[in-house]
């Protein structure tokens, strides 16, 4: 079998050159094609936002557009590149590839081609006639035209999409360098850096009214800051929220909007207010209505101002701490028991109207319904007001106050306060009354006599004595009133008795129910040298004495008439 032609050979292998070339021109232009029109989308959807007011993709966004990127080069390369070279190009398919575009060959290639194969076999032909074909063929061979053989359409449609994305992306980078790589570092996720704008916003967080126990504390609101787009605020508090817009080189909005979703599904808007002048480059603004008055559920707010966004700031509505429960235990004062005994101490939940004994030292337990940090708390006694501070357990969910010797009613006010910071949006108010330990009575009269006497007169007194608490002395004072015109001579017969001084006490023996009665004996008294004898004209004064064991300020003691 004779072998194919050098010029045929050197035809067909240039032809499988050329179609290997024409395959990796068509997928390498596909996949810049690909490439730049990603490129050219992914800055639109980016960039074209923020324009408008809007805010850049997000980093999810970004990686999913990079990641559809990714697979369609994938495809591209395995598809069209890898794909079709790795078919194989044989000679005789070659040379059908080229009579097909160049007929006057009339099959002479490949007819060449197929008879000069090493493998082929039993064909009957004339070797003359072989030569012929041969020598016909390769006399053809500088009459073949590659521009008919390939398809140029495909390739010409492919640059002529990439040409003006690639001329566009140089004319970008030279008028915009900046611009050009930011755009290309946010979509490769080599950066975070959001987009120049004309304005810019800082937020500056929610200003919180402080409440404290003292209503006449005049404590300026506290700031409290987003920290990762987060913050807390206490549910049913009422904020305002700040932000500032730089001036510096930056266009101040006229207006700043507040866009809010909220988890149970409310939607909505509201303006915010210019506050005051430009400060150090910051113009100020803020926000303190709806939605953030009465704040009942989590909101997630995004601000706009011209081109400038904050955007997907969250603000968690959480329960603020609750006092529960509060019990009250009192300790009675040493005049209400005995000294040598153990004081009772009384346990009682609070109730309104609730009041104690006077001079009681009474411990005040509270139970939050959060773990506490700290419990503002005031008491006002007498029209003062004086902060007192409470002992917080160690888990924090107790907290304890100690008020001792309390003498009059005393209004406690608690503003508790979590762990975080949160405190209770009103404060918390108890009254303590005290009942008034009342000074004891004594009544007596006297019974079955006038009040006409013999100096041996055995005079009966009956009586009856009371106290809230109960009586610690009671008695009786005899007094001798002597005539004028016998004072002096009594006094000299009798110089151990003092007219002014002539007295005597009898003490009452009351039963259970405070009655009494006893006898005084003028003749016994007067037999005992120390008290004057009555004489006629004169008086008998019997005044009735009773105390109670009050050793507050001093003692109680009334007297009879």
């Amino acid at each position: 079998m004779a072998s194919l032609d050098p010029q045929l050979r050197t035809l067909l292998a240039s032809l499988r050159r050329r179609v290997r070339q024409y395959i990796l021109a068509d997928s390498l232009m596909a996949m810049v094609a690909v490439v730049l029109a990603a490129f050219w989308i992914g800055l639109a959807i980016d960039f074209l936002p923020v324009r408008m007011g809007g805010t850049e993709m997000p980093r999810s966004a970004r990686v999913a557009l990079l990641m559809v990127v990714l697979g369609m080069l994938l495809v591209v390369a395995l598809r069209l590149l890898l794909g079709r070279l790795r078919k194989p190009l044989p000679d005789d398919s070659l040379a059908l590839l080229v009579e097909r575009h160049h007929p006057a060959l009339d099959g002479r290639l490949v007819t060449a081609v197929q008879l000069s194969r090493p493998d082929r076999s039993g064909d009957a032909c004339a070797p003359a006639l072989l030569r012929r074909v041969h020598a016909e063929a390769a006399s053809a061979v500088g009459e073949v035209d590659w521009r008919r053989i390939f398809r140029w359409r495909p390739l010409a449609r492919k640059t002529g999409l990439v040409i003006p994305m690639l001329l566009a992306l140089v004319a970008l980078a030279v008028i915009s360098p900046g611009a050009a790589a930011r755009a290309t570092g946010r979509l490769l996720l080599l950066t975070d850096s959001p987009w120049p704008r004309k304005a810019e916003l800082v937020m500056v967080g929610i200003e919180l009214p402080t409440i404290s126990a003292d209503e006449g504390d005049e404590t300026p609101p506290r700031l409290i800051e987003f920290v990762e787009r987060r913050l807390r605020l206490p549910r049913g508090s009422s904020g305002a929220l700040r932000i500032a817009a730089r001036s510096d080189g930056r266009i101040v909005p006229d207006l700043c909007t507040v866009y809010y979703t909220g988890d149970d599904g409310t939607r909505g808007q509201a303006n915010m207010r210019r506050v005051g002048r430009v400060t150090d480059g910051l113009q100020s603004f803020v926000l303190d209505g709806p939605p953030l008055t009465g704040l009942s559920e989590s909101l997630t707010i995004s601000v706009r101002g011209l081109d400038a966004r904050l955007d997907s700031y969250r603000i968690e509505a959480v329960e603020p701490p609750a006092i529960t429960q509060l019990t009250i235990a009192t300790v009675d004062p040493p005049y209400l028991h005995d000294t040598d005994s153990v004081p009772p101490q009384r346990v009682i939940e609070y109730q309104s109207g609730l009041r104690v004994r006077e001079g009681s030292q009474v411990l005040l337990t509270g139970r939050s319904s959060r773990p506490l940090s700290d419990v503002d708390l005031r008491v006002t006694r007498g029209g003062n007001v004086e902060p007192v501070k409470a002992t917080i357990s160690e888990d924090g969910s107790e907290f304890f106050l100690t008020l001792n010797g309390l003498r009059e009613g005393a209004t406690i006010v608690a503003v508790p306060r979590d762990r975080s910071g949160i405190s209770a949006q009103l404060p918390y108010r108890y009254y303590l009354g005290v009942v008034v330990d009342e000074r004891p009575e004594i009544e007596m009269r006297l019974r079955g006599i006038g009040s006409a006497v013999t100096a041996a007169a055995r005079i009966p007194v009956e009586g009856r004595v009371s106290d809230d608490y109960g009586i610690d002395r009671a008695g009786i004072d005899v007094a001798v009133a002597l005539p004028a015109a016998t004072t002096d001579a009594t006094l000299e017969e009798s110089p151990a008795i003092d007219a002014v001084k002539s007295t005597t006490r009898a003490e009452i023996d009351a039963d259970r129910e405070g009655r009494f009665e006893l006898a005084i004996d003028l003749r016994e008294l007067a037999a005992s040298q120390a008290f004057a004898v009555p004489q006629p004209g004169g008086a008998v004064n019997l005044i009735g004495e009773v105390s109670d064991r009050y050793d507050l300020d001093g003692r109680h003691e009334s007297r009879s008439e």
